[in-house]
C-alpha cells in the first residue's frame, strides 16, 4: 500500500466461555462424584464379606473415575488451545475505481465485498470495499 493508506487496529474481542462448557464440567463433576461413591461402597462391601455384585460395582466405579479424569484433561487441553490462539484484527480495504486511492480501515459490522461505503477524498467518486482479511495483532 502507498502513503495514502491508513491503518487502524481494533482491540481483540473478549473471549467468553460458552455455557455448554460449564454444563460439561458440571456433568463430568457429577459423574466423578457418583463413580467415587460406587467405588467407596464396593470397597466397604468387599471388606465386609458381602459380595453381592461388589466386584462389578468396583469396576464400574473405577471406570467412571478414569473416564471423568480423562474428560477433565481433554477439557483443560482444549481450553489452553483456545486461550493461546493468536488474536486477529479484521481489516477492510476501501478503494476508488476512478483514481485508485486505497484506504485500510477496521472491519465494521455489515461490510461486504463491493459495497459502496463513502466518497473518495480526491475525486469525490464512490469508494467500494475490495478486500476483507484478518491480520495478526502485534504486541
Amino acid at each position: 500500500m502507498g502513503s495514502d493508506s491508513e491503518v487502524e487496529m481494533s482491540p481483540s474481542p473478549k473471549e467468553s466461555t460458552p455455557i455448554l462448557l460449564y454444563l460439561f464440567v458440571l456433568v463430568t463433576l457429577g459423574m466423578l462424584v457418583v463413580a467415587l461413591y460406587y467405588t467407596f461402597e464396593a470397597f466397604i462391601a468387599l471388606q465386609g464379606g458381602t459380595d453381592s455384585g461388589a466386584t462389578y460395582q468396583l469396576i464400574t466405579g473405577l471406570f467412571g473415575v478414569l473416564v471423568s479424569v480423562y474428560m477433565f484433561m481433554q477439557f483443560r487441553r482444549r481450553m489452553t488451545l483456545v486461550k493461546s490462539s493468536v488474536p486477529r484484527s479484521m481489516i477492510t480495504i476501501v478503494e476508488c475505481r476512478k483514481c485508485g486511492l486505497k484506504n485500510l480501515r477496521t472491519f465494521a459490522k455489515g461490510d461486504f465485498m463491493f459495497k459502496t461505503v463513502e466518497n473518495c477524498q480526491k475525486c469525490s467518486e464512490p469508494m467500494f470495499i475490495t478486500g476483507i482479511y484478518a491480520e495478526k495483532v502485534k504486541k
